[in-house]
């Protein structure tokens, strides 16, 4: 199987409620990810998701969050804190295999 990357694009993403951004989507066709690397660019921290939004790890500001030994077949997502500040300059990246 070979390997792939795929990103968020060239436009930074970023939050304008509670509700989570998508910033990978999910594998198809039998890949799945194998490391991912999330910027977060902005002030603010937030929360990301491997998992399909269930559970949540922080995402702080002005940073990185990078991971390579995921066996992920979930789409990647973001978040605020709720009520809080929006995040901004979102971008993420990741190998998929």
């Amino acid at each position: 199987m070979s390997n792939l990357t795929t990103s968020s694009g060239t436009t930074a993403k970023a939050t304008t409620s509670d509700t989570q951004v998508e910033m990978i989507a999910a594998p198809s066709g039998g890949t799945r990810i194998k490391e991912y690397i999330i910027f977060n660019e902005g002030i603010a921290a937030g929360f990301y998701s491997l998992d399909g939004a269930s559970t949540w790890h922080r995402l702080p500001a002005g940073n990185f969050v990078a991971d390579e030994g995921v066996n992920n077949s979930n789409a990647i997502y973001v978040k605020r804190t709720p009520g809080g500040s929006n995040l901004t300059g979102l971008y993420a990246s990741a190998r998929i295999a």
